[in-house]
């Protein structure tokens, strides 16, 4: 079997508004706005602590040593939603490690009150993968907390308004949400 080939054009950074919803306004300017900001600035301060590895490594079939270095080297605020979708997918599997992703918890659950597309379900499998070493109580109570707002904010055809889906998120995460069926 041959190696497989090297990733030669860049994945990131990746711009466009085809990674935001047309369903809805952004959840954080609904009228869960300003508890949903609140919940997202405390889940930046109780992740502040969070790093990426290094060096942060990554499918070289499937990015380019450019693409590692604007990923290690982009402020979590500053990716894009084309950004992170990608990020979502890829990361444990082909980037990153379970520790890495800490790092991006804030802002996927930024992205997703600005109205990003992400795969919600997907998305709390890749939470899943923390170690739980690194869900202190403080970590745990602002996920609970952010995704409570969410929640609250989504609308239907949304798929946070999805019951099924906040009851596959709570399932992922059984140390955030310890049996509670408050949302």
């Amino acid at each position: 079997m041959e190696p497989l080939e090297a990733q030669k054009s860049r994945q990131f950074p990746v711009r466009g508004s085809t990674y935001t919803s047309t369903f809805h306004t952004p959840y954080k300017s609904g009228m869960h706005g300003a508890s949903l900001k609140a919940a997202i600035d405390a889940l930046y301060e109780v992740f502040s602590s969070a790093r990426l590895s290094s060096p942060f490594v990554g499918c070289l079939h499937c990015f380019t040593p450019s693409d590692l270095l604007y990923v290690g080297a982009t402020p979590l605020r500053a990716f894009t939603h084309g950004d992170l979708y990608q990020i979502s997918w890829k990361l444990v599997s082909t980037l990153g490690s379970p520790q890495d992703v800490c790092y991006f918890v804030p802002r996927f659950l930024d992205a997703l009150a600005e109205g990003a597309l992400l795969d919600v379900r997907m998305l709390s499998k890749k939470l899943a993968a923390i170690p739980p070493a690194e869900l202190t109580p403080e970590r745990c109570d602002q996920l609970r907390e952010a995704f409570r707002c969410l929640f609250a904010a989504s609308n239907p055809p949304d798929e946070l308004a999805d019951e099924q889906c906040r009851v596959e998120v709570r399932e992922a995460l059984p140390n955030v949400f310890d049996g509670s069926q408050e949302w």
